[in-house]
């Protein structure tokens, strides 16, 4: 299942301009299987796959089809 993910909030180490240029939304796909938990899990995954850096959080919703 596809999800958009927004308001992430990347560990950066403080480099402010580091964070500005990272994505503040993004669309991901995970197993839509998963338990709420572990979707979270996987997503935040996704986001550090992807980017290449960890976060301290995130919001997200299934993507619209």
């Amino acid at each position: 299942m596809k999800y958009l993910i927004t308001n992430i909030k990347y560990d950066t180490d403080g480099k402010s301009k580091l964070a500005t240029s990272l994505p503040k939304s993004m669309v991901v796909e995970v197993d839509g299987r998963l338990h709420d938990d572990n979707r979270a899990d996987a997503i935040g995954d996704a986001i550090s796959n992807r980017t290449g850096f960890c976060h301290f959080g995130f919001e997200y919703k299934p993507a619209a089809a």
